[in-house]
Parts: structure tokens; C-alpha cells; sequence
């Protein structure tokens, strides 16, 4: 057979109807003529809470007293079955004594009903942008409880992009209705200067998530934003350390079940009508809400494009005005060269030259043609010289033209100085006559084609980004403004959606209460 578990109990202890309103009492609990928990002194009225106690077993009778704090006088005591009241419906139950309070009793199995978390992100989205130092985001987070109140806000951690906040504690009832599977919402945002925000995202998650460590992506405008995502880096559950909400409203309804039965029907009923009205506003609030977060989403998303316009144009502009300080342009010279008339330095009938031409700047080879064998009228292949290479388009280049013969042999047929302007601009039917040509020589060079390949103008280029750069910063500010009031407005809305829920909650709660103290005072009466 199974040895039966023994579970830790605990107790809550009110009192209704103390002789004196505003003095002190404190109740103690014994077990078997033994103390096993005192509450401290407080001051008392009707329904007063009398803190926690804590035993270690359910199967025992336990004698619950009340002694006035100022002389230790016993004012009321009663005996109440523990197991029986923890196996109850209500697990609540208000006996009056002989004495006239009256005394009640919550029992239930010891729980953790507090949540310790350490949020953390990963990969958040670097909003903030400089062009001569680093500077990253600035993150902090908002939570939010399962009715779509905020109730927390981090601390800012400096520079950031994967964050490890404080821990944090929170009641579970408070935070998710003491569910671990309810969906909560925590927002991240980069604290700017000047005490603005700027929304980066949020996550879904539940209280099982964080205690499991599930990573989750941080979404904007209703998709990923890249690779960032959310997680609790530790979480733990704990024990109450006061009287919960629940066992308040259960012993206020057990202390209420002495009230006239019919007044009871008549408020429970009072309250369940409140609710339901307060249910639909809350469910008009929570749509109202969802549209303009809806619109604040669009918004995000637009601002987030300007941003990254802005970033991309002040990083090109950037690198083109560092170019432009010691370069003019940029680019490429596609041309095809062509010689006639050419010395032709072999012996024999049927042995011609073999030109090949070179190009100088200076001393420095830029390019280098095919040869072209047994031709005194060569068109060459096409060649490329990049413009990175030379320092201003009208700077000579000097074209060298040669017999290239078996080996390391060449013989020099002419040479021509022309610039990249004078190249582009060549007549293709005017030949250009070479200089140092063998003795009677009449070759002549001529362009066939030549042309500019992706040529920027580099100035030119830096003062164009520069202006659009500017008109994107202003593209920016106006969709941050915009981004920003949508965003207050969608947080005011869900804050009055919030209040609206806990609202609703609060008068369910009442009407729940209500209900209780009738189904109690049906039992009593």
C-alpha cells in the first residue's frame, strides 16, 4: 500500500464582528494544546486579515483564537476540521463563536503562487546610429498581464543588443490569473535621449515558457524582426507570503453568510449585471485598442524603413565623401584600338609583324593587347583600364606599339601619348600618325571605340546623396513623429482597455463573491 503524501497547508484567518473597531488583536492556532503559529498584532474591523499560517500536515483539528493585542485577553475562539475545509468547494469556513465574532478559516495546499524571472533578449535590432562612434540600443522592457495591463517597466541597460535585466517578482495571480499557460505581452523599446522611446518589438509568452527557457522571436508590425528573440534566462516559482486575493474573497464570502439570504440574492444579482456590462465594455475597450496598436504596427514598420534608408544613404554618403577628399571619379574606359600602315620589321615574303601594343602611365603598365600575327593593319581586341589607376582624365598616356618575335625579341613600330578625354573622344576615321616609327614609316593609330563604363563623378555623386540623405532625415523624423503619437495612442488605448478589464475582472470577482456568500448562506441557513 502507498503511504498517503503529506502536504503542507495554509491557512488564512479573518474575523467579523471584534468588539472594538480600530484596536489590535492577533490570532493564534493550536493543535493538541500546542502553539503551532501566531499572527501579528493588528488593527481590527469587520472581515480584518490576520495574516498566514503554515502546517505541516491537513489531518488535524485546529483551535483558532483571537486575543485582544493591548491585554492578551481572549476575545473568540472556535475548532475547525483542517481536512475538511481543504477538500471543501469554497475551502473556506466562517463559524460564530459564543463570544459574537465571528471566525474564519481558509485552508489550502501550500503553493507557489510568485513568479522570480531574469529576462534576457538576444540580437536586438541596433537602432541607434552615429557616424563617427559606436553606439548601440539602449533596451528595457514592459510586461504585460494576461488582461493587457501593463505592470512592470525594466531598467534601461546601456548600449546592448543582447540585454540581461534584474530579476524581477511577480504575483501570479496578478500576472497571468494563475495560469501558467496565459499568453502575457512584454515590449521592448530603446530608451533615446531626451526621455523618448523607440519600439523595437514584442513577444508572447507564458509563465510555463520563462520556466521552460523557450526562446521566442521578437515580432514588429506582425513578422519576425530578424533574428531577435526573447527568453527568461532563469525563472522560479515561489510561495505566498501573504494572504492571497483568493482566500480573501472566500472568507469574506464565508463571513458574509450570516447576511439576510435574500439580500444576498438581490446584491449577487446586482453584481452579475455590473459584470456583464463591465464585460462589454472591456471587450469594446480591448477592440478599440486592437486597431490602433494595429495602426501603430503600420507605422512601426514604415518608420523602420525610413531608418534603414537613413542608415544606408549615411553610410554610402559617408564612404563617397571620404572618396571624393582624394578622388575625382570613378570607374571604367572600355575601348577597341586599331593601326594601319604599320613598319613591318620581319624578313621574308610571306613573314609580317606581329603588333602588339602597351599602355603607360609613367612607368606603370596599365594594359597589355593580343597579338595579332602577320598584320601591318591590326584591330586589337577589346581592353579595359580602370579609372582608379589614373589621376585625372586628361593625364597623357602613353601608348607604346611593337613587333613582338618568338621569345623575349620586340621591335618598337611608333608610339602615341593620348588622354582618357582625348580616347573617348576620338574620331574612329582619323588616325592618329605614332612618333618614333622605323625609318619611312607612316603607321597611324586609330580608336574604334571607346566609351565610359559605370563613370560617377565622385563630387558630384557626394553632394547628390548629401541631399538625399538630408531628405531622408527628414522622411525619418516625420514617420518617428508619426510612429510616436501612434504608439501613445495605441499604449493609451490599451491602457484604458486594461483598467476596462480589471474593471470587468474586479466586478466578476464581486459577482463570483456574491454568488459564494449565497451558496454559503443556503448552507448556513
Amino acid at each position: 500500500t502507498k503511504t498517503k503524501k503529506k502536504m503542507k497547508v495554509q491557512l488564512s484567518i479573518a474575523a467579523a464582528n471584534l468588539p472594538e473597531e480600530g484596536a489590535s488583536y492577533y490570532a493564534t492556532v493550536t493543535v493538541d494544546d500546542a502553539e503551532v503559529g501566531r499572527t501579528a498584532a493588528k488593527a481590527g474591523s469587520d472581515g480584518s486579515f490576520l495574516e498566514l499560517v503554515v502546517l505541516d500536515t491537513e489531518t488535524v483539528t485546529a483551535n483558532i483564537s483571537i486575543y485582544a493585542a493591548a491585554d492578551d485577553s481572549v476575545v473568540a475562539q472556535e475548532f475547525f476540521d483542517v481536512a475538511k475545509i481543504v477538500h471543501s468547494y469554497t475551502k473556506a469556513v466562517a463559524k460564530a463563536t459564543e463570544a459574537g465574532p465571528v471566525i474564519g478559516l481558509h485552508a489550502t495546499e501550500q503553493t507557489n503562487n510568485k513568479l522570480m524571472v531574469v529576462l534576457s533578449a538576444k540580437d536586438l535590432p541596433n537602432t541607434d546610429f552615429a557616424l563617427f562612434k559606436k553606439q548601440l540600443t539602449d533596451p528595457f522592457f514592459e510586461i504585460y498581464n494576461h488582461l493587457g495591463k501593463k505592470i512592470d517597466t525594466s531598467e534601461r541597460i546601456e548600449n546592448d543588443l543582447d540585454p540581461v535585466w534584474k530579476e524581477r517578482f511577480y504575483d501570479l495571480e496578478l500576472l497571468c490569473g494563475s495560469s501558467l499557460t496565459m499568453p502575457l505581452r512584454v515590449t521592448v523599446y530603446d530608451k533615446d535621449g531626451g526621455g523618448s522611446s523607440e519600439y523595437l518589438g514584442n513577444a508572447a509568452l507564458s509563465v510555463q515558457q520563462m520556466l521552460d527557457g523557450a526562446v521566442i522571436p521578437l515580432v514588429r508590425g506582425g513578422a519576425p524582426v530578424d533574428e531577435a528573440t526573447l527568453m527568461a534566462k532563469q525563472a522560479e516559482l515561489l510561495p505566498d507570503v501573504k494572504v492571497p486575493r483568493s482566500a480573501q474573497n472566500a472568507l469574506n464570502a464565508a463571513l458574509s453568510a450570516v447576511s439576510d439570504l435574500e439580500k444576498l440574492k438581490e446584491e449577487a444579482h446586482a453584481q452579475k449585471e455590473q459584470a456583464e456590462a463591465a464585460k462589454v465594455e472591456a471587450a469594446q475597450a480591448k477592440e478599440a485598442a486592437v486597431a490602433k496598436e494595429a495602426a501603430a504596427d503600420k507605422l512601426a514598420a514604415a518608420h523602420m524603413e525610413a531608418q534603414r534608408k537613413f542608415s544606408s544613404l549615411a553610410k554610402k554618403a559617408t564612404r563617397v565623401a571620404g572618396r571624393a577628399e582624394t578622388k575625382e571619379f570613378d570607374g571604367k574606359v572600355k575601348f577597341t584600338l586599331a593601326a594601319k600602315n604599320l613598319a613591318d620589321t620581319d624578313f621574308g615574303i610571306r613573314n609580317k609583324s606581329d603588333p602588339i601594343y602597351e599602355i603607360f602611365l609613367g612607368s606603370e603598365k596599365l594594359v597589355r593587347s593580343n597579338k595579332v600575327s602577320d598584320n601591318l593593319n591590326p584591330v586589337w581586341q577589346e581592353r579595359t583600364i580602370d579609372l582608379e589607376r589614373i589621376d585625372t582624365l586628361d593625364t597623357p598616356l602613353k601608348v607604346v606599339v611593337f613587333d613582338k618575335d618568338g621569345g623575349d625579341d620586340q621591335v618598337n613600330l611608333g608610339v602615341y601619348e593620348i588622354s582618357v578625354n582625348a580616347l573617348v573622344g576620338a574620331d574612329p576615321g582619323t588616325g592618329m600618325e605614332l612618333l618614333d616609327q622605323p625609318r619611312k614609316s607612316k603607321g597611324a593609330l586609330y580608336v574604334q571605340k571607346a566609351e565610359f563604363v559605370g563613370f560617377v563623378n565622385l563630387k558630384d555623386q557626394a553632394a547628390s546623396l548629401k541631399a538625399e540623405c538630408e531628405a531622408s532625415q527628414g522622411e525619418l523624423e516625420a514617420a518617428t513623429q508619426a510612429f510616436s503619437a501612434a504608439q501613445q495612442d495605441a499604449n493609451k488605448a490599451m491602457e484604458a482597455a486594461a483598467e476596462a478589464a480589471e474593471v470587468a475582472q474586479a466586478a466578476q470577482e464581486k459577482a463570483d463573491a456574491a454568488e459564494a456568500a449565497v451558496k454559503m448562506a443556503e448552507l448556513v441557513v
